[in-house]
């Protein structure tokens, strides 16, 4: 699975000040505060992980999964034509559609030139790991004849649902 970088480090840390200013409030017994912090809190965690964290590439026998903010998009690898680089990786489909991975890493900044020479961009890593997986399973009999899916993130959907209702509750309810 690849991810791109310092998103989890980040939602741990929102996670554990938050934790820290909701359970004061408990310890003290101030329990309208807690129901009422208790929804934004969840609203601001899901917030930070649905864009940081849960964003991801995942690669099997079959196919690649990209796995963006509230999308699922399955390629397989026989519809995979070409892995790229921009900002981000990018998959081009046979059909020509592209499929932009927010999950990825991002291209590290170019090395500084010498006076006179370009200045040569470099590229990730990772995007090497999936083209050498594009290249094994590209002839892969157990892909032939599938098609590129797509759908709602169904867990991230629920959970940011749930966040909202509890944040609508907690300010609407006198």
């Amino acid at each position: 699975m690849l991810r791109g970088r310092g998103g989890t480090t980040t939602f741990v840390l929102v996670a554990a000040v938050s934790a820290f200013l909701v359970g004061d409030a408990l310890v003290r017994g101030d329990w309208e505060l807690v129901l009422r912090s208790v929804g934004i809190v969840a609203l601001v965690l899901w917030g930070i992980w649905v864009l940081l964290v849960r964003p991801s590439i995942r690669v099997d026998e079959g196919a690649i999964t990209v796995v963006n903010v509230l999308r699922t998009v399955r390629v397989p690898w026989t519809e995979v034509a070409h892995i790229g680089m921009r900002f981000q990786i990018v998959l081009e489909t046979r059909s020509g559609d592209e499929v932009r991975c927010w999950g990825g890493p991002t291209l590290p900044r170019p090395k500084p030139a010498r006076r006179g020479e370009r200045a040569v961009m470099p590229s990730a890593r990772e995007v090497d790991v999936l083209r050498d997986a594009q290249d094994r399973h590209r002839e892969d009999s157990t892909s032939a004849g599938a098609v590129v899916t797509r759908g709602w993130d169904v867990l991230a959907v629920a959970i940011g649902g749930a966040s909202v209702l509890a944040t609508l509750a907690a300010v609407l309810v006198p």
